[in-house]
């Protein structure tokens, strides 16, 4: 029996071609996703690789993780989007944001609770 931990990722873009493209991969790399959200302005669209409901340790948490890091290896290769991935729900901490597309210039960190300040 593993612990529960979620793991997200949140794509966005404004280039179709490669939004779409974006999207194919995780979605060939087996990975839960949303349909791509087109937002009101600027061109700008979205997707979500929604957390896989594995606990930490499983098998399949394990082949999750391997394919969120090929997706975010992909994305870094791929300049144009702005992507963040985050964990949370976990029962063993708090929620984190653990990558994004800043390249690490703000560090990992731990996501302030509301009202928590920070």
């Amino acid at each position: 029996m593993g612990t529960q931990r979620h793991h997200a990722i949140v794509i966005s873009g404004q280039e179709d071609h490669l939004m779409v493209a974006a999207h194919n991969m995780a979605v060939s790399l087996e990975l839960p996703t949303t349909p791509i959200v087109r937002a009101r302005y600027n061109g700008w669209s979205s997707f979500c690789v929604v957390p896989d409901g594995s606990n930490e340790g499983w098998v399949e948490s394990n082949l999750m993780d391997e394919s969120r890091a090929v997706l975010i290896r992909w994305l870094t290769a791929h300049r144009q989007f702005d992507w963040i991935e985050v964990s949370f729900a976990d029962e063993q901490g708090p929620s984190k944001i653990l990558r994004d597309s800043s390249g690490g210039r703000f560090n990992n960190m731990e996501v302030a609770p509301i009202g928590g300040g920070g």
